[in-house]
């Protein structure tokens, strides 16, 4: 899904920056959905997009541990 790319892309940016600006601090991200069920596939959503990011060498391992699953 393009939403799931732009979402975790947008999270990768930000947590980059953020990690520059605070000495390679990471930020706490927390993501909200208004059901369990959404909670669910956003979670979902986010895993398995990172994990592409990963695979395609996009995204450093330790800057997905700042990313919420």
């Amino acid at each position: 899904m393009l939403w799931g790319w732009l979402l975790v892309g947008t999270l990768v940016l930000f947590a980059e920056q953020y990690a520059r600006q605070h000495d390679g601090a990471l930020p706490r991200i927390r993501l909200a959905a208004p059901t369990g069920k959404a909670a669910a596939r956003l979670a979902e959503s986010v895993r398995d997009n990172l994990a592409q990011l990963q695979a395609a060498g996009l995204v450093d391992a330790g800057l997905a541990q700042a990313l919420p699953d």
